[in-house]
């Protein structure tokens, strides 16, 4: 039923519809093959983030269960981290790159199976332009590339259920969404979503309410449980500590704040780029507003709706404005329905419409460039060059503030204490002392649990009783760090302080000896 949403416009960008169909597979090729090398580019240069670091450290360390996501973001930095001997951090990130060159291709994909292969090549075209999801989601070793991925696999599985040629082989079609369920389950939990949303198609749309009794949608929703099982398992063993902690992330209390929803929403656009923003919106309100009877749009926006409006809402209450990526999921969806918007629009405007694409995309490449450049301006990245065997000539370890980090311990003489090892309080700083130090001493993180995450897990994760201690703080974390430390140690004693990093990314460093470590507390 392609086009079931409205009416499309045939040819490909720049061509005459009789060679549409001959013309959209070079051109999404094209696409495809240069997104995937500017990012395989960034991903090169660029050092890893915190989070990617903490990412990196956690999945050498193949745990059974994780305390703030489901594990497949760690499963895949794993599996890149083979390559991390010849490649340097890239390694790590290549997986999640090539998720994303799958993303761009199953956006295409659903355009154009509800409105048409023009309407899908200016759907990616606009999904590139959107600051968020190229190059966060697509290059970055975080688990909202997973989650971008799973979330378009599991939407175009539906679509193959509801949108449908022909009526065969039902059954099949929902053990696809049932797979795609469980993948996204083991992303991140925002893969309920995926599931509410469909369970609001099948109700408000008349002629798909016969699937609930069909056994499709129940075997669906079995195996998608059955995927998420040893997440299930694991955080019965602790306590449900994963889901508490994100829950409460969600549901804390605090004043009402009714200016917080506009700066989240401020931020959500942002991500997206402001004019890409305010056009998703309509294509959000529109679908909404048609109903079941434009069944297309009506989908494609209630997939949507809900991560959006209900993250929104929540800053109100729990004070977390500033976590504006937590609904961003909910606009992939909506450029399907924006391509064929586009068409549309071009046929209708002409050259004047090609002109106001043409210089809105600009801004977006601008805006883009302009704050890569000044985000990482000169003397923050050191390019990787490696010589055989796979050790680095010259260092690619310079991670934001951190660079020099193993050659300033050596010179300050406060190396892992023997029989001992490094802490730090904070997850990310431990991902990023780990990664430089490159196992020179076992890295693990002791402070507040929310600070610690996964590390309270590791063997060792907790320490050792009787054993010495380096403790790394920055200048912002020293003495809440202290606070945690000085209970589980004996003595502790200040070493001084290292400045690391190249500037304008200069970080001091405070080093403190912690001798005799007593039982600690798991």
């Amino acid at each position: 039923m392609a086009g079931t949403g409205r009416a499309s416009a045939t040819g490909a960008i720049g061509s005459a519809p009789s060679t549409a169909a001959a013309s959209s597979g070079t051109w999404l090729v094209a696409i495809l093959a240069l997104s995937t090398a500017v990012r395989l580019a960034l991903a090169y240069a660029i050092p890893p983030l915190g989070d990617e670091a903490y990412h990196h450290d956690m999945a050498r360390r193949l745990l059974a269960g994780h305390f703030d996501h489901p594990p497949l973001t760690f499963w895949l930095a794993a599996l890149g981290g083979l390559g991390t001997p010849v490649l340097g951090f890239m390694a790590v990130r290549l997986p999640f790159v090539a998720l994303f060159t799958a993303s761009t291709w199953l956006v295409f994909l659903i355009t154009r199976r509800l409105f048409g292969p023009t309407e899908g090549l200016w759907a990616i075209h606009l999904f590139h332009l959107a600051f968020y999801f190229p190059l966060v989601a697509g290059t970055f070793a975080l688990t909202e590339g997973p989650l971008v991925f799973t979330w378009l696999l599991g939407s175009w599985c539906l679509v193959a259920v509801f949108f449908r040629d022909r009526d065969d082989r039902p059954t099949a079609r929902w053990i696809a969404v049932g797979a795609a369920l469980g993948l996204a389950l083991l992303a991140k939990y925002h893969a309920v979503f995926l599931l509410s949303g469909a369970g609001l198609y099948l109700l408000t749309v008349a002629r798909e309410r016969r699937w609930l009794r069909h056994p499709g949608p129940w075997l669906a929703a079995l195996m998608g449980l059955a995927a998420f099982l040893p997440v299930l398992v694991w955080n019965y063993q602790h306590e449900w500590i994963s889901f508490a902690y994100q829950l409460g992330r969600g549901t804390h209390v605090k004043p009402f704040q009714p200016e917080a929803a506009f700066l989240n929403l401020m931020g959500q656009s942002l991500l997206v780029t402001p004019w890409l923003w305010v056009l998703l919106v309509r294509e959000l309100v529109r679908g909404l507003l048609a109903g079941p009877a434009r069944p297309a749009g009506w989908f494609l926006s209630i997939m949507g709706v809900t991560p959006i409006v209900l993250f929104t809402a929540a800053s109100t209450w729990n004070g977390q404005w500033s976590m504006f990526h937590w609904p961003i999921v909910g606009y992939v969806l909506l450029f399907p329905p924006l391509g064929a918007s586009v068409v549309a629009w071009r046929t209708r405007g002409g050259s004047r419409a090609r002109s106001v694409l043409a210089a809105a995309g600009f801004v977006s490449v601008a805006g883009a460039c302009i704050l890569i450049a000044v985000g990482l301006r000169p003397g923050v990245l050191a390019a990787p060059v490696y010589m055989p065997g796979g050790r680095s000539a010259v260092s690619n370890h310079d991670v934001f503030g951190f660079g020099g980090l193993r050659q300033a311990l050596r010179a300050k003489g406060a190396a892992c204490p023997g029989n001992g090892f490094i802490v730090s309080g904070h997850y990310m700083d431990a991902g990023r002392i780990a990664w430089l130090l490159d196992d020179d001493c076992l890295v693990t993180c002791l402070g507040d649990p929310d600070d610690v995450k996964n590390y309270r897990f590791i063997e060792g994760g907790v320490g050792w009783p009787g054993a010495n201690a380096l403790g790394i703080s920055r200048d912002r974390y020293v003495q809440d760090d202290l606070g945690w430390w000085r209970p589980l140690f004996d003595r502790v004693t200040p070493l001084g302080t290292i400045t690391v990093g190249t500037p304008p990314y200069r970080t001091t460093l405070h080093l403190h000896l912690l001798e005799q470590m007593r039982s600690p507390k798991p």
